[in-house]
């Protein structure tokens, strides 16, 4: 359900609208209840109307070459007996929540998805504009991640894995770029994986991230997926434990299940739990996030005098804008990013408590930066500014803790699991895992009565 606050954005052209209310299982029993774009007239092709970018991020839906469903990750295969039937609805259509789905549906169980925007992936958006493939979200993957490549392989992507064409990292400092080791561009950022897999370098998609997200909902099917679908509150069915669960849309409809699969930021999660335990709902709300923004510029290649021979920039520069963090060169990075003649730049920044407020600023003091940090000279051609709210959670020493502590008294109640990035650390390795996890408390608590 994450929702990128692209304030005066509208979708690319071209994308196929699909219906806010498509079909669900029949035995998923639904009761009625009583970035912000600067676009620059040079890229004709760029011209956007509204529309919707459902259909994971504007890629064709179409059925994967393979899918087999998923396996757990470590061994098994194949559904468990006893799982038909089971009714779960999963909150959330970011990665985690479409891992939850999949697996649960190729074990036999009943699946709805909830998602409260009009897309797919959550903190994945690919765009295509003018022959560029942009990134405003995830852009990859750790390279060594058993679950993303079995994932890939299941749905038919294994051949469109890359990984990055350069690998060296730059930093600046006091206006000054100077490369450092393997690793440590990661380590300086606090990007979202293990230290085992710094310097390891990223994987992608050739298509896109978004290329994930289509095979993904097409795999679950998309008569089992309800965008524009806000969740307000979980409560126990009937009002005692182990009854299901109703789950109540903003929508005007409430969806009962056997079990519930929350896979949002903590702060949402305790929302939706709020009328059940407002305990428990504090505590997840507690648990701290920050935001983040990123501010992505299509240039004429030869408007830039350096040759752009790295992955990117780690920004410590005391001259930098306030809260600029780091600077992509995206097509560098990435094979067929850009046309030959442009390139991609994506900066990062980490935007005051206050909001983001117009993104025209953001735009100007990035190519303010670059101008002097690599020599960009002229207007961009092309320039997108999108904002991830609270996106980011505060790894406390104690928050694994913490989270059970909290999940604790809704499990005795019934069938309810988290996945995402509040539950599993490691980018979109541990979305994969946490959704395979939640999928799979929920199937195994089926034969077992919850403790009173």
């Amino acid at each position: 359900m994450a929702r990128p606050g692209c304030s005066r954005c509208h979708p690319i052209a071209g994308r196929r609208r699909q219906s806010a209310s498509p079909g669900v299982p029949h035995r998923v029993c639904e009761r009625p209840l009583g970035g912000a774009v600067r676009r620059r007239h040079r890229i004709p092709a760029a011209r956007r109307r509204v529309g919707n970018p459902v259909g994971a991020n504007g890629l064709p839906q179409r059925e994967p070459v393979v899918d087999r469903g998923p396996r757990r990750l470590g061994g098994g295969s194949g559904p468990r007996r006893g799982v038909g039937g089971v009714r779960i609805v999963v909150v959330g259509g970011g990665v985690a929540g479409l891992c939850a789905a999949w697996r649960a549906r190729a074990q036999g169980a009943e699946v709805v998805l909830l998602e409260a925007s009009s897309r797919l992936g959550g903190q994945i958006l690919t765009e295509h504009v003018a022959d560029c493939l942009l990134e405003h979200g995830a852009e990859g993957f750790v390279a060594h991640s058993p679950a993303l490549h079995e994932v890939c392989g299941r749905l038919g992507l294994a051949t469109e894995v890359i990984s990055q064409t350069v690998s060296r990292a730059l930093v600046a400092e006091d206006g000054v770029l100077r490369e450092v080791p393997p690793g440590e561009a990661g380590r300086r950022l606090g990007i979202q994986a293990r230290p085992a897999d710094w310097g390891r370098g990223l994987q992608s998609l050739r298509r896109g991230m978004g290329s994930l997200v289509a095979a993904l909902a097409a795999a679950i099917g998309q008569d089992r997926i309800r965008l524009t679908t806000p969740v307000e509150a979980v409560e126990p069915a009937d009002g005692r434990p182990s009854g299901g669960w109703l789950v109540h849309s903003g929508a005007g409809t409430s969806f009962e299940a056997d079990g519930v699969i929350v896979a949002l930021p903590a702060t949402a999660a305790g929302t939706v739990f709020q009328a059940v335990d407002p305990a428990a709902a504090h505590t997840l709300q507690r648990l701290g996030t920050v935001s983040t923004l990123s501010v992505t510029l299509v240039v004429d290649k030869d408007h830039v005098r350096h040759p752009l021979d790295a992955t990117g920039i780690v920004v410590e520069d005391t001259a930098a804008p306030a809260g600029l963090r780091a600077c992509s060169f995206a097509s560098s990075k990435w094979a067929g990013r850009a046309p030959s003649n442009r390139c991609v730049l994506r900066a990062f920044y980490r935007p005051p408590a206050g909001g983001v407020g117009d993104p025209e600023p953001w735009v100007e003091r990035t190519q303010h930066y670059l101008e002097r940090i690599i020599g960009l000279k002229g207007d961009a051609l092309y320039t997108r500014v999108v904002s991830w709210p609270t996106a980011i959670p505060r790894y406390a020493s104690d928050h694994e803790a913490v989270l059970a502590a909290a999940l604790a008294p809704l499990q005795r109640l019934g069938r309810v699991a988290l996945a995402g990035a509040s539950v599993a650390r490691s980018g979109l390795d541990g979305a994969v895992r946490s959704g395979y996890a939640a999928a799979e408390a929920i199937l195994q608590a089926g034969s077992r009565a919850p403790a009173q």
